[in-house]
This record gives C-alpha cells, structure tokens and sequence, in this order.
C-alpha cells in the first residue's frame, strides 16, 4: 500500500474515532464544544504509536500559564490518532513527540470556530534542533525565561543565554522572554524563524541593548543610483564622534549588533575601532541591497556591558558569495589579514608602513621590494574572477603591480593573472596559459582608456575576468566601466589559469613591477561582479559615502 493510499485509510479511521466517548475531563463535543483530531506519522509515513500529543491554546505561556487540564493531553492509538473533545472555539498548536524517535511536532494555526463539529489537523514528525536566545549575562537566572508561546517549550536564562532544545525543525513563529518575578515583562524577542535539523540558531534579545540607530540605505538617483539589486553585499558603516556616542559603547565595540529591519539578525565585521578618537570602520553583510530604493533600513545595536564581541568578518566576506581573500591592510606589523574564512594571510615583506588609507588604514609601499606574500593558495582554473582595490600611487611611468599570482613578463603556460597601472596609468589586465605574445589566442590583455596620472587621489579600481569572453570583461575606475582602449588575446580560449606562483599584493612573483604608493581594501573574489555590484562599492566607499545614512533613535 503506498504512502497516500495508507494516509486516505488512517484518515479515514481518525474520523470514525471521533464517534467515541470523549477524553477523561472532556465533553461532549455538542455541548461545550468542538473536537480537534488527526494522525501523527513518522517521517517515512507510517502512524506513530503511543506518542504523546497536546493541544495548548496558540497564546500559551508555559513558564507563568495556569496548567492545563489532563483532556487536552493524548497518546496516538496504532493507527496513530489522537482526538480532543469539547474544545473550545480559539486558537492551538497541536504539540506532538514520539520519545522513542526523538522526532517532534509542531502544528500552528489550529483555528476553532464555535459552530465547528470538527477540526482534523495531521502532519509527520521532524528531528529536532535548537534555538540559542543571547539576553544580558545581567538577567537574573531564577526569574528569566525564554518560550515559545502556544508550546510547552521554555529555558531559564543562565549566564545571559536561554537555550531551547529539541524543537521540530521547520518554522517558529515566535520566540518570547518572560520575568517570572514581574510577568509584566513579557516581550517577543524574534519572529518568523526557521529551525533546522541538528543544528543551533542564534537569536538577540535586543531589550537587553540600551541604545539603538537606523541605518538607511539610499539606491535612488539621489543615492548611488543602482537600479539593480545586489545580494550578499558587505555595507561599510563609518563612524565617527559627529554620528556616534563611542562612550556608551565598550571599550572596542563588543556590544555591536546589527539587524534587518523586520529584527533578523546581520553578520558584521569590526574592522577597526578608535574610541578615543572618535573613529570606527564596520563591515555588515545585507542579503539583498534594493536597487532604486531610499527606504530599505536596518538597525545597529549597542550599550549592553555584559555582551560579548559579536563580530566576524569570514561570516560578512563569505567564500559562498564568492569571496576567496579579503585583506583590510590595516595592521600596523606582522601579516595581512585575510577576512576570510580562508585565511589566505601575508607575509609583510620589505619596509611596508601603515598609514591612513581610502578606508581606516593602508599600507605603504615604497617601490623597493615591498609586497604582502599569501602563498600559492588559489587559482582560478576556468572559473571567471573579479580583483578590486583602493589605490594611491606615489610615483608615475612605470610597470606598478596591484595584485597578482603570476611570474610576469612575457605570455607562458605557467604565466597566470595579474593586473597593475601602466607606465602611462591605464588599469591593464593580463592572463596567459601558453607561451607566444601578447595578443595571441591563448593571451588575454586589456588596457583602460582612461589614465591614473595623479598622485594625490584614491581611486577604486576593479578588474573582471569573464572566461565566455573578452566582450565580458571589464575594467573600472571609481565604480565606471572604462572601456579598453588595447586589448587582445581571447579569454574564452585560455585553458585553466593555473600555476605555482604566489600570490602577491604589490609585485609579481619575481618581485617585478614593485608598486609605488598605497594600497587598501584589496579583495579577490571567484565571482563575475555586476556593473550594479561595483559601482555600489565604489559609491559606499568612497570618503562621501553616497549609501548610508545613520540616524540615532531616542531611546
């Protein structure tokens, strides 16, 4: 009997049962009210038997509720049934869980109406996950709980966190704190959340975070101007002493938080925080930027003492949007740090200086063997790629590398990628996978049209290797697609771009092409970047930030 047919006959047997008498403390359904049944099955189908099953009011409090009474409990019969008689017209969750599984159940939105006969409500049981509440480590641990209203789910809070286990994966509507000491204070902490099987979300009470600030995010022509939208896109929030109170904050900003406007939370990175001077350079990861929007906002939370340091930057450049390595170039010694959960760091090499970059800090470069090493940890292979950074060169008329994984020179099997500024300032891009010159079919080399002259401005600069062709390409400067003025080769026809050299921001491999000047924000993605994606970048961070407007909310 396949798993339909089964499902129509045990259907079909839940009705004849409500024929029966009612449960012990129940009524008749004709008197007082209506009767709830239907069938609990496991997850390959079959009745799950002598599971436990309640009905709890959709609003139920479990921590302060008055108990509930013995007839608004079952156990599934072998065809794995359950009836509930004289209910009251409302609203229920149908609580289910076979022990011996360990698989659990949830029904939401069990609606009553006072002229119902019968309310059938039948589902299969889901493994289980949990839900992680962070609260203030201040909240007294005898009277703080966390609950899932319309459930007998609850979890005190210890140590500032309440920790709700074996949930049935799939939707939560709702996740609430309650004072048992003062009931008044029962607040939702979350909507609207999915939990998965075998694993942990984690969740913020936010009641616990003292001050609050709107961040809105213009695309409109009177923002940035991007009609597209763009997912998985690192925002850069910057403060400063004229936009935020650095004194209610801890000390290196600990206390962070970020959420979407309907409360989800959002990834962020620290990059750098100064209190004493009044300065801070946040990364928050938004899963959609809206194009030709000024309304789209999220929330930035701080001013809880007891918090713990919420930041990550692997968690904001994630690899799976397509970021291989992310390098702020802030430190001031020791190595490069990749964001990224690669960890592709490097090496400081030669007499690299921090000094104030396009963002937070850079690193100086004095054309004289200076670069950062990572190593031979990537290669594109055929996938397309995208290399992006702020640049300020100090010198002109010569070959200056920006980022590279190649050997340099002339065109080779092993020659790989790079891209730097001319000896007349044009952005150029080169890939090889055999030996001849440039130009030649398994060559590709572009050159922009406009030049970098100046040695007085930061300007954004962006390369995109599209293997389907050189048409695809691109070259950017400040967020604008410079179309090549020389180019040859054919991209589509390179074979894989792969080689032992290191990659290096600064120079070649060789130590050819030393830049001259300063880098900062360098980033290399195994993703084709949107002209929408680039000029966002360009237009978020920039020193006159056309995308963010923060606002602190009276609280």
């Amino acid at each position: 009997m396949n798993n339909r047919l089964l499902l129509l006959v045990l259907l079909t047997a839940v009705m004849l049962r409500c024929g029966m008498a009612p449960l012990a403390g129940g009524s008749t359904d004709t008197e007082l009210g209506s009767v709830v049944s239907g069938m609990v099955l496991d997850d390959t189908g079959i009745p799950s038997f002598r599971a436990q099953v309640h009905l709890v009011p959709q609003e139920y409090n479990p921590v302060t509720g008055i108990p509930l009474p013995e007839s608004f409990s079952d156990t599934t019969d072998s065809a794995g049934g359950y009836l509930f008689s004289g209910v009251p017209a409302g609203g229920y969750t149908v609580v289910a869980a076979d022990h011996r599984s360990e698989m659990r159940l949830l029904i939401t939105g069990v609606m009553v109406d006072s002229g119902d006969t019968e309310v059938v409500h039948s589902d299969t049981l889901r493994p289980t996950g949990s839900i992680a509440v962070e609260c203030a480590a201040s909240i007294d641990t005898s009277d703080g709980f966390v609950y899932i209203p319309g459930s007998y789910y609850a979890a005190p809070v210890v140590n500032g966190q309440g920790v709700l286990s074996g949930i049935p994966s799939g939707p939560i509507q709702s996740v609430r704190y309650v004072d048992k000491a003062d009931t008044a204070r029962n607040y939702a902490i979350h909507t609207d959340m999915t939990v998965f099987a075998d694993d942990t979300i984690y969740i913020t009470d936010y009641y616990s975070w003292a001050r609050s600030a709107t961040i809105y995010l213009n695309t409109s022509a009177a923002g940035v101007d991007v009609s597209g939208d763009v997912t998985g896109f690192p925002v850069l929030v910057r403060l400063t002493g004229d936009n935020f109170p650095f004194g209610e904050a801890q000390g290196r900003g600990e206390d962070l938080r970020f959420t979407k406007s309907d409360g989800s939370p959002l990834s962020y990175e620290i990059e750098s925080w100064d209190s004493a001077n009044g300065s801070a350079v946040l990364w928050v990861k938004v899963d959609t930027i809206y194009g030709n929007d000024s309304t789209q906002s999220m929330t930035m939370y701080w001013g809880n003492p007891q918090s713990s340091d919420g930041s990550s930057g692997a968690s904001v450049f994630d690899t799976a949007d397509g970021f291989v390595g992310v390098w702020h170039l802030g430190e001031s010694s020791g190595s490069a740090v990749d964001a990224t959960e690669n960890r592709f760091d490097g090496t400081r090499i030669g007499n690299l200086k921090r000094i104030a970059g396009a963002i937070g800090s850079g690193q100086y470069f004095d054309g004289a063997g200076d670069y950062f090493e990572m190593g031979n940890v990537w290669n594109p292979g055929t996938s397309g790629f995208t290399v992006s950074a702020w640049v300020k060169p100090s010198t002109t008329g010569s070959y200056r590398a920006i980022l590279s994984k190649s050997y340099g020179d002339s065109p080779s099997a092993t020659y790989g990628w790079l891209i730097e500024l001319g000896e007349d300032g044009a952005l150029a891009a080169f890939a090889a996978t055999d030996t001849g010159s440039w130009g030649d079919v398994h060559t590709y080399v572009s050159g922009s049209n406009i030049y970098i002259t100046d040695t007085a401005s930061w300007h954004f600069v962006t390369a995109v290797f599209n293997r389907s062709g050189n048409t695809y390409c691109h070259l950017y400067i400040d967020g604008v697609d410079i179309p090549p003025f020389r180019g040859g080769g054919d991209i589509a026809r390179l074979g894989p771009i792969v080689n032992a050299a290191p990659i290096r921001i600064g120079a070649d491999a060789k130590g050819g092409c030393p830049w001259s000047g300063i880098i900062d924000e360098c980033t290399l993605a195994t993703a084709v970047r949107s002209p929408d994606w680039v000029k966002l970048c360009y237009m978020n961070q920039k020193t006159d930030d056309r995308l963010v407007t923060l606002r602190i909310d009276k609280n």
